[in-house]
């Protein structure tokens, strides 16, 4: 799953699709190869959680994920201006302390999950191109934009085996959030991996 603000992406050997009409785009079923900026004029994207939900709103929600959940394995993108990944989603629950008295607790859940797989996230501020690659993302933009994740946002590649996160940019900026990749089973972990 890819968001960008690319003004063309490179698929396969050379075929590209523009964002503003071209009489010779091709559009094809191939992985993005590369996203294309032309100009200074670059978009930016914005991801918001939920923020607190009460217990029973969980409860209503368990079995299906809050945020942007990818299957086992599978790859998501982030590709585009200044990111910002804010609000995370969390669940508040009364617990009680050692000595037997209620309190309030509040839990992150993950917002942005990609068991196993890949989370690629590039910020990029002049033309160029981001090419992901086997392991590596690769940004040949000279300037960089800012990604910022705060308010308990939680990036996970959590899995069987932990997969991987790959993120850059000019500035980058976590408040009183997680990036994680953890190994749960026999299989090679991943990287976590910020330029």
């Amino acid at each position: 799953f890819h968001v960008s603000t690319a003004d063309y992406l490179r698929l396969g050997e050379g075929d590209r699709f523009h964002t503003t009409p071209h009489a010779n785009d091709v559009l094809s079923v191939a992985a993005p190869a590369a996203f294309g900026f032309l100009d200074h004029d670059i978009s930016p994207i914005t991801y918001e959680g939920r923020g607190e939900i009460t217990e029973e709103e969980w409860e209503e929600w368990e079995d299906r994920p809050t945020g942007l959940h990818m299957n086992e394995g599978e790859s998501l993108s982030l590709i585009g201006g200044n990111i910002e990944i804010r609000k995370g989603t969390s669940v508040s629950y009364q617990n009680m302390d050692e000595a037997g008295n209620p309190v309030m607790e509040t839990e992150p859940l993950e917002d942005v999950v990609a068991p196993g797989g890949r989370i690629s996230i590039a910020s990029v501020a002049s033309p160029g191109e981001v090419i992901p690659g086997e392991t590596e993302l690769n940004v040949t933009s000279p300037e960089k934009g800012n990604v910022t994740i705060s308010d308990q946002i939680v990036l996970s590649a959590d899995g069987d085996g932990g997969g991987s996160i790959l993120i850059r940019a000019g500035e980058f900026v976590a408040e009183d959030s997680h990036v994680r990749s953890r190994t749960f089973g026999s299989k090679d972990g991943g990287v976590v991996d910020i330029h």
